[in-house]
């Protein structure tokens, strides 16, 4: 082999990892999005699970479970009355965008509570039945996940499609 072809085929390699790696970083942050909108269903899930075992008990302040959005952080907490028990940070190439759960005076909160049958309610007090979705955007390929939580069911889902504004309210 000369030195010629070692240079030929050196340039090659190169020339493909160069339109490799850009190819990976998207993968790689669509990757981060998904698991990401994963996690977050899964923890909305817990919190409807704890606030169905708590039915039927006293229903004071410290059995209120809901979730509270910090979109300027890119962060969630789960509560168990005025207590945070778990703070989840999303990963860093991934934007929590917003929320439009509403309270019962229509205001949006960053907050979504569920009530002992398990079906999502405004802020912190009101009716339950006000569904809504949580928005997250990848920084790198600007895709966005939307975790969907129907208002009449309670039903938690994923999709990369907005829901539209019938579906939020009554699932």
């Amino acid at each position: 082999m000369t030195l010629l072809e070692v240079a030929v085929a050196t340039l090659l390699l190169v020339t493909m990892m160069g339109l490799a790696v850009p190819n990976m970083v998207t993968i790689v942050a669509r990757y981060r999005l998904e698991m990401a909108a994963r996690q977050l269903a899964a923890d909305l899930r817990e919190v409807q699970q704890q606030a169905l075992m708590t039915e039927g008990t006293y229903a004071g302040a410290d059995t209120t479970y809901y979730v509270q959005f910090d979109p300027t952080n890119d962060l969630y907490r789960l509560h168990r009355g005025m207590t945070a028990y778990r703070t989840v940070r999303l990963p860093p190439t991934v934007d929590l965008v917003g929320t439009n759960f509403k309270d019962s005076d229509g205001v949006i909160r960053n907050s979504l509570r569920f009530s002992g049958s398990g079906r999502p309610g405004p802020g912190l007090t009101g009716p339950s039945g006000f569904g809504g979705h949580v928005s997250l955007q990848d920084r790198v390929s600007g895709e966005r996940r939307y975790v969907i939580v129907a208002g009449v069911t309670g039903r938690i889902r994923i999709d990369r499609v907005p829901p539209s504004d019938g579906e939020e309210v009554i699932g």
